[in-house]
Order: C-alpha cells, then structure tokens, then sequence
C-alpha cells in the first residue's frame, strides 16, 4: 500500500475518533476527517473488496502495513478499541457515512463489557463493517507452528543418531507433541491442516514426516478413532520413515530403475523402522505396528507380508493413505510437485485394493473440493491458492490471492474467502472457477507464499 494512502488512512481515524467524542455526526469537525477517511479507504476496497486496519499494540496497521509515522498519535486509539476487545475491523465495499458512524458511536456510548460489544453491533444493522477479534486465532496458530517446527527438530535429531549408530532419544517427545496438535486441531483445524504445505525442497524428508504426522492424526479424527489410537496413529505418521536411515542415500535418491537387490533394501526400511521404534521406548505397541506396516497396503501385497492378514491394524492403512497424498504433492529433489486434485485422482485408482475407501473418502472429505495447496481460478480472472478449510461450506475456502485479473504476480499477496457474500444481493464475490492449467502452474511455486515463521 502507498505510503501516503496508509497515513491518510490512519491519520484520519484517529482524528474521526477524537472529533466524535466532543462533537455530534454532522459537525464539520466530524466530517472532514470523515471524508478524508473514506476517500482514502475506498479505491482499495473497490479493487480489493475489502479493507482490513488492526491495532497492533500501539500501532495502526492497514493491510499489513504499519503506520510507523504516526505511532505517537496511535496510542490513545488503539487502546480504545482494545479495551472494547476489538483488535481490527474491517470493511466492505459499499461503505456509507453511516455505516462508518454508526460503528463508532456505538464503541464510544456503550459501557458493556467486551464479550457484549459484538452483539450490540449486530443490533445496530451495520453490514458493511465487520469487527475482528485476532487474539485468540493468532496464540493457537503460532503455538502450532512452533510445534511444527519442534516436531521438524524432532526427527532430525532422530535421524542424525540413527545414522551415527546412537540410540535414538525417547518417544515420549513424539507423543506429546502429537497430543499437542491434536488439542489445537480440536480448537481450530486450521492453525493446524495449512502447515502441511509448508515444504522445504533441501529438508524434504523432515517436512514429509511431521506433515504425514498431521494429516494422519487428522484423518484418525475424521473417521472417529478413539483419541489413544489416534494419537498413537499420529506418532506412528510421523516417525513412519525413519528406517530410511538405514538405507544408502544413493538408493534413496536414485531417478533410474532400482536394481532387484537395491528394491528389496528399500523395503526393508519399514522393518528397520520398527526396530528404532522399539529402541527409543516410550511408544505405544500400536505405532510400531503402524510404522511396521504403512506398506502392506489393504490388500496386503505391499511389503512387508505379514503372516497373519489379521494383524494389518486401521491405522496402517491411515497412514499409508497420508503417506501417498503428501509424497506426490510435495517438491522433492527428483520429483516436482502435484496438484492435490491430480494426486486425489491418481489415489482414487487405489482404493479398494491399496486404500480403504471409507478412510479415503473421509480423507477427500477432510481435505475438501478444494483441497489446502491448490491453485484455482476465480470468476474475477484472480489466481490464488488455497490456504484454509471453510468448516462451514467445504466447497467455498479461503484462497490467497496471488495473481490479479491480470495475470500479474502481486508482490503482497492477500487471503479472501470465496463464502463471502454481498449483503444486499446475498451473492458470492467471488467463485472458484477451477484449478489452474498444468502449464501456468508449473510457473508458480506455492510455498512461496507459506512460511513457518508467519503470524
């Protein structure tokens, strides 16, 4: 955002609130700020379709941008609206006077306490300004992502001693931090399902791990396990690999046909898997099994052969379903990236005989129509990715938009939700057409606009 239009902005809030509290709407003290405010705010909610400005301790932030100019104005402002538990607002195309108005005589004139504040707005009938609260979404989200990047350590650290012929350190870390995910996944899947997009090209087996991890956890929620199995599932994900440890990088990473003797060392990893297991104590008998057989597959000719098809546990089969949909739509050093859908269709093709159709159709569910990480075209010539799941309509997500009608890359790319509607038409703004052609999206690289160290 332009500097000047980022002062404007602030500069004339802080002045509209200050004029309205000695003086009634229709005083040109009121006024002129009024004006200026909305002059300045509303070219970028038109080409926008919104305009979000939050308090950030005692700072004015308009989309991202802090007014650094004006911080010594900003204190008094800030702390009003913190004190009635609003921490930004944001508004609308269609803003009127009154709406604006309305908004903040409303915050100025009532004594209730802030958990009452969002109900007396409601009452007021004001629909082109929406106020938000980012406290609680903000603490839940960065304690996930340094989960994430804790449980990431985590099996480095695993791996590191493994190959230097160390005993591996206690599983007990694993489980906790699974029981972890798990609470905030109970809170709000998504401070949780995006980081599986997270991807570091040079640590790709780290990332795969603890994102395996999560999306298994997930999906032993999502088709009801009991909380005990599904959080030794979930440690069972994320430790699925670690018997590659025991396999010569050169087999691991090799693009031509694996020789007979260099397969079969391969798949022998989810034995040498187990038995690290094993070694590090404090885990659950369920996870070794899952990490022993997130190959077998559900018709059990995957490898290892078990010698009872009895003993083939469910969450084998959860893991092995996770296991396949991140491997292909993850970067790695000898394969590009999928697209979700394309590896959903190619998955598709294996239940029944690999995969279990009813774990892979809640997968499909929990992913949504649109699952995390796809690129898709909306009815505004936008490109954006998808980055959050919209719990109450699936098929309408959040998407990042990071294309405009253009087709120029925009250097701040910015989040919209395809559920939101016009209040007076009850339309969508936007709709997903569908996911981008094959050749624009090898153009763009979506963990670009991800980062563990965001919010």
């Amino acid at each position: 955002m332009d500097k000047h239009i980022l002062d404007e902005i602030a500069s004339s809030l802080i002045a509209l609130v200050g004029a309205l509290r000695l003086y009634p709407p229709g005083h040109p003290a009121v006024k002129g700020p009024l004006s200026r405010f909305l002059d300045a705010s509303r070219p970028y909610i038109f080409e926008k379709n919104h305009l979000l400005i939050r308090f950030y301790e005692d700072l004015i932030v308009v989309e991202g941008e802090p007014a650094y100019d004006l911080a010594a104005q900003s204190e008094e402002v800030c702390r009003f609206f913190k004190e009635k538990g609003i921490e930004g607002f944001e508004l609308h195309r269609g803003i009127q006077e009154s709406d604006v108005v309305t908004f903040l005589q409303t915050l100025l004139t009532t004594d209730a306490p802030p958990e009452k504040i969002p109900e007396i707005l409601q009452a007021q009938n004001i629909h082109r300004i929406t106020p938000v609260s980012f406290h609680k979404e903000e603490d839940i989200s960065r304690k996930a992502r340094r989960i994430y990047r804790e449980a990431k350590k985590f099996i480095i650290d695993i791996m590191s001693e493994t190959k230097t012929g160390k005993t591996p350190k206690s599983g007990e870390k694993a489980v906790e931090m699974m029981e972890e995910i798990g609470d905030i996944m109970d809170q709000d899947i998504n401070a949780v399902l995006p980081l599986v997009i997270l991807q570091d090209y040079d640590e790709y087996t780290f990332n795969h791990c603890v994102n395996v991890g999560i999306l298994s956890l997930a999906l032993a929620k999502a088709v009801e396990m009991p909380v005990e199995e599904a959080i030794a599932i979930g440690v069972g994900g994320m430790l699925h690999d670690i018997g590659k440890t025991k396999v010569p990088k050169n087999i691991l990473l090799k693009t031509s046909k694996l020789t007979t003797e260099e397969w079969e060392l391969l798949k022998a990893h989810p034995v040498f898997g187990a038995q690290i297991a094993k070694e590090m104590g404090s885990l659950d008998a369920y996870t070794i099994r899952v990490i022993y057989q997130h190959h077998v597959g559900l018709n059990l000719k995957g490898y290892p052969q078990l010698k009872n098809p009895d003993e083939l546990v469910r969450g084998a089969i959860i893991v092995a379903t996770c296991d396949n949909y991140d491997a292909m739509t993850t970067q790695r050093p000898y394969q590009m990236r999928m697209d979700p859908s394309q590896a959903l269709k190619i998955m598709e093709k294996k239940v029944g005989s690999f995969l279990d159709p009813f774990i892979f159709s809640r997968f499909v569910q929990m992913m949504g129509k649109y699952p995390l990480g796809s690129i898709v075209r909306l009815d505004t010539s936008e490109v954006g990715v998808v980055s959050r799941v919209n719990l109450k309509e699936p098929d309408l997500p959040y998407v990042k938009i990071i294309m405009d009608s253009h087709g120029n890359k925009l250097d701040k790319p910015y989040e919209v939700n395809t559920a939101d509607r016009d209040p007076a038409t009850g339309q969508l703004r936007r709709r997903i057409v569908d996911f981008v052609d094959p050749l624009t999206r090898g153009l763009i690289e979506v963990t670009h606009y991800f980062s563990l160290e965001e919010g």
